[in-house]
């Protein structure tokens, strides 16, 4: 975790946003981009927040990264900025 820290430290654009689900609600698309969002090109539709130039790294339980890139691309987040870390648990 330190090491992320110090990377995005580093570099303006990267920010690390660690959620510890034990004690915080489930992450959503709405619950992420409502962190990120600030300075983001976004436009609202209803309810939520469209964001249209965003990237996004994912790593997690495969459920989780499936529902998250559909939330994602419904909210206007290109698939081909939605990028994966593919992992199986040994």
């Amino acid at each position: 975790m330190l090491e992320l820290h110090e990377i995005a430290s580093q570099h303006r654009r990267f920010t690390v946003h660690f959620v510890d689900t034990t004690t915080a609600a489930h992450l959503t698309a709405d619950s992420i981009l409502s962190t990120v969002s600030a300075g983001t090109p976004a436009s609202t539709e209803g309810d939520h927040t469209v964001i249209h130039d965003l990237s996004v790294f994912l790593c997690g339980p495969d459920s989780m990264k499936s529902t998250l890139t559909e939330q994602f691309k419904k909210r206007g987040v290109k698939p081909i900025n939605i990028h994966a870390e593919y992992f199986t648990w040994r």
